[in-house]
């Protein structure tokens, strides 16, 4: 693994030390969004995500019938099924209404399905190489959403963004987002962060890989 990165820089103090750690890169073709493996290997990562407070591998078997007679949390898990199985355009449809008919912070019990609706379609967007609506989606998830997850797709949007644009103060976010994500006592927000590390040849640390 090469020391340093172009694609993300450390954050120094100016006039400070220089920071002694900092991100490396294989300068994979991965590590750039817009290219075809970028997109396999974000997919690759976050495909275990937003998946909260539903069996989403054992759905029952009159989801659809409570979706169709108007059960808007029944149509966030039903989006959650079509996610599963590849079907993003038909997931956002469902969520879309969904978030229009449940209210945002209260009963918390509706906020929470509001926010995982908002969560499922900013995975989608990013998986979709759409960094810019990932990034303005999931800000709506995050009162009442599932903030690890939240922030590490946040990392993960900043980057795409940051890279993107070559902006040096975005970069410096996004590898502050993942390195916060990285401290997460969060198993599956570890394993994808994992994921997406090794996918885009990417590190957080000059001397040691993520476990």
């Amino acid at each position: 693994v090469a020391g340093g990165s172009a694609l993300l820089s450390p954050p120094n103090t100016p006039g400070g030390p220089l920071v002694a750690d900092g991100p490396t890169t294989k300068h994979l073709p991965a590590a750039r969004p817009g290219d075809p493996a970028h997109v396999v290997a974000v997919r690759a990562a976050i495909k275990d995500l937003g998946y909260d407070g539903f069996d989403v591998d054992h759905p029952p078997s009159d989801l659809q019938a409570q979706a169709d007679a108007g059960d808007a949390i029944a149509e966030v898990k039903l989006g959650m099924v079509k996610r599963r199985h590849g079907d993003c355009g038909a997931a956002n449809g469902l969520w879309e209404h969904a978030a229009s008919v449940l209210e945002p912070m209260d009963p918390p019990d509706e906020g929470t399905w509001n926010a995982r609706a908002w969560l499922g379609r900013a995975l989608c967007s990013l998986g979709n190489g759409h960094a810019d609506d990932a990034w303005e989606q999931v800000q709506h998830a995050w009162v009442m959403g599932n903030r690890p997850e939240i922030q590490l797709l946040m990392a993960f949007a900043k980057y795409d963004q940051a890279v993107a644009a070559n902006d040096a103060d975005a970069k410096n976010v996004a590898y502050a987002l993942l390195l916060t994500a990285e401290h997460r006592k969060d198993a599956r927000v570890h394993h994808a962060l994992a994921l997406w590390l090794d996918g885009l040849g990417l590190g957080l640390h000059q001397d040691a890989a993520i476990h």
